[in-house]
């Protein structure tokens, strides 16, 4: 497969007005090193580039970062993609390009997922020979290859939250969504391709599907119990690696075996296949004022994909949710914003979030918690749970989960 490609979208140079913003931001050094990979083909000054733009991302708040910097990463994550491709290093160039769409987001260049396409066929080219042997030895969950399978029973609810089937806009938004109310919605994933209703071969739950689409792409993974341990961290690994080691990995005790997680990640933005397997719930279109601008830029839709036992400690967040689950169940309850001062919230930045352990709470030290007032429900596959805002929700999967939430205003 012929790997000559034009690295940037204007076929010979960086555009003028982005070289005045980098110069004028105090990048010389980084767009020095741009031009000369551009004008000598040489990788030394597209490591450099890559490098300098790494660093100043990583200097300061990232929402204080000019966008440009950001541009800037993109373009030298490109031509080092382009470097590492050409000496045949094709799963660092796919990371790189990874990072570029997590890093650059939106300002990527616009032919990075062109690229990623042929590094991933070149990839597959590469693991062609080994693949009968690779799959023989993978351990396997119970079942041919798929995921979510509920071993358990699922736990007794004292005060389960209403399921309602496909209810109307105006029934949501009257009934649920100007009353802050939770609920489960049921009937309105059916026809996701995710859900593999139609077509059983694009299922998520089938793990091939999901290797075959994502496997050799690099996601960022949360190790640990929760964001609030100190155990808890952040790793960069490719889809199959994840699911080898966090989703089948058998033979450790569970006691010890840390959990991974791919938390609250745009992943269908990075990987544009995997988005074309859900739809957005029309539901997203319903706006608590007449000013709200009904756009799907303002939809924040991200995947939460991982084991069981993952958890999601007690925490709120600003915005509507509806948190749909497409495999496995998971085990959430929820507090109203008026619980607040009995969930006792953690100082500081984490002030979305309590400091109370849910299904272990210390009550010497938080006794206000025995007396707050919760709902709860399993949340099975094919079925929605809407989240006002600001209500407190924790979270525990009950199997291999992969949910999609979305967020909107």
């Amino acid at each position: 497969m012929d790997t000559t490609i034009t690295m940037l979208p204007d076929e010979t140079e960086l555009p003028q007005r982005f070289q005045d913003e980098l110069y004028a931001e105090g990048g010389a050094a980084l767009l020095h090193a741009l031009r000369k990979t551009i004008e000598t083909n040489d990788e030394t000054f597209a490591l450099r580039a890559y490098e300098l733009a790494w660093e100043r991302l990583h200097c300061g708040s990232w929402k204080e970062i000019h966008a440009v910097w950001r541009q800037a990463f993109g373009y030298a994550a490109v031509l080092n993609a382009h470097a590492l491709a050409g000496r045949e290093e094709h799963t660092e160039s796919l990371k790189t390009l990874d990072m570029c769409l997590m890093m650059a987001g939106p300002h990527a260049p616009s032919n990075v997922h062109k690229l990623i396409a042929i590094a991933e066929e070149q990839l597959r080219n590469v693991d062609e020979s080994a693949e009968s042997e690779h799959t023989a030895k993978r351990p396997r969950l119970a079942g041919p290859d798929q995921l979510g399978l509920v071993q358990e029973n699922f736990p007794v609810l004292k005060f389960s939250i209403e399921r309602i089937e496909m209810p109307s806009l105006a029934d949501l938004e009257h009934k649920y969504i100007r009353t802050n109310t939770p609920v489960i919605i049921t009937g309105a994933m059916e026809n996701w391709p995710a859900m593999g209703r139609a077509d059983p071969t694009r299922a998520w739950r089938n793990l091939d599907y999901l290797r075959r689409i994502a496997g050799f792409r690099t996601v960022p993974v949360e190790i640990g119990s929760s964001y609030v341990e100190d155990d808890w961290g952040q790793q960069l690994m490719t889809l199959n690696e994840f699911i080898d080691k966090y989703l089948l990995e058998q033979g450790q005790d569970e006691s010890t075996k840390r959990l991974g997680y791919l938390a609250q990640h745009h992943l269908f933005d990075q990987i544009p296949a995997l988005g074309r397997d859900i739809i957005t719930p029309d539901y997203c279109t319903i706006q608590r004022s007449l000013d709200d601008e009904e756009s799907d830029e303002d939809i924040a839709v991200n995947a939460w994909f991982g084991p069981k036992g993952t958890v999601s400690p007690l925490h709120f967040d600003p915005k509507d949710n509806l948190l749909c689950q497409v495999v496995g169940a998971k085990y959430l309850r929820l507090y109203a914003p008026s619980e607040s001062t009995k969930l006792y919230p953690v100082d500081g930045l984490l002030s979305n979030t309590s400091q109370v352990t849910v299904e272990d709470p210390d009550l010497d030290t938080f006794p206000l918690f025995a007396d707050a007032k919760y709902v709860e429900c399993v949340l099975q596959e094919g079925e929605i749970l809407y989240i006002p805002p600001t209500y407190w929700h924790y979270v525990k999967s009950l199997s291999v989960s992969f949910s999609v939430s979305f967020w909107w205003s």
